[in-house]
């Protein structure tokens, strides 16, 4: 199923340093079987952070969507790819 939100947000525990969070917009994110696409993101932006994401979490017609997923992977300039965990 694809949904349209504005952004998605990024989540990681990282120990005793506590939560990190990281925003990033985007066109769309498609709910296929091995994981998330994301659409329209600016893959620079998600290459630059220092951590990996534990969830990938987003609204979309006034629901949260909250998954847990693995590394990311870029599959074009402006999609990427978060397997599920």
């Amino acid at each position: 199923m694809t949904h349209y939100p504005a952004f998605i947000l990024l989540e990681s525990t990282l120990g005793a340093r506590g939560r990190s969070r990281y925003r990033l917009d985007c066109d769309s994110v498609t709910v296929a079987p091995g994981g998330l696409v994301v659409e329209g993101v600016e893959v620079r932006r998600l290459l630059a952070i220092s951590w990996a994401p534990e969830y990938v979490s987003f609204a979309a017609w006034g629901e949260r969507h909250r998954y847990k997923v693995g590394p990311v992977a870029v599959v074009r300039p402006r999609r990427a790819l978060f397997p599920f965990s």
